[in-house]
């Protein structure tokens, strides 16, 4: 159930801050959640999340569109019975036109509100790459031994990287320029 995603959402974080420095989480509509907002904010990490649009938000967007806005930041308040904290909601546009909606606790000035989103747009990077990993590269088992799986893990991430690093050489080598994210090579 969504209302205990703050308690993954918490000790995922915490794990992680162990071993690396969390500049910004990311993360879809499913985790969007007051007690995930605190959670994050409570850690003392910046955090920025697409929210699904409620009444509030739509005539946000209606206004904006009456007054001829592209963006607009608004101050808002996440409150739970764990604490409270600022943050801001960034309407901007969507590659289809419409209205789209985040949410951070970062303070974000309207003219830099697109900028910000796209690092939400950069997220698909990693999800695409997960994805190429477990399509083209993971080797397939049935097998339930936990040490061979990661194994297989592993090695599918190593072939992965052998593959984007030959493809940056050949773009290297015949364009001198690596400017495209999308390989000049097929995987399968």
């Amino acid at each position: 159930p969504s209302h205990h995603y703050h308690r993954t959402v918490r000790e995922l974080v915490k794990r992680a801050k162990e071993f690396v420095n969390i500049d910004l989480v990311l993360a879809d509509r499913g985790f969007e959640s007051l007690d995930v907002y605190q959670v994050l904010d409570d850690l003392g990490v910046d955090y920025l999340l697409p929210k699904i649009e409620h009444s509030s938000e739509l005539e946000v967007a209606e206004r904006m569109e009456q007054d001829g806005k592209d963006v607009a930041v608004e101050r808002t308040k996440v409150d739970t019975a764990r604490g409270s904290h600022e943050s801001r909601l960034l309407y901007v546009p969507g590659n289809d036109g419409e209205t789209q909606t985040f949410i951070t606790n970062r303070s974000i000035a309207p003219e830099d509100a697109e900028a910000w989103v796209e690092h939400y747009a950069n997220r698909w990077c990693i999800e695409n790459e997960y994805r190429a990993i477990k399509q083209e590269f993971l080797a397939r088992t049935s097998s339930t031994e936990h040490e061979l799986r990661v194994y297989y893990f592993v090695f599918g991430i190593l072939m992965y990287n052998v593959w984007r690093l030959a493809d940056v050489l050949l773009k290297a080598t015949v364009t001198r320029e690596i400017t495209d994210y999308t390989p000049a090579i097929s995987a399968g």
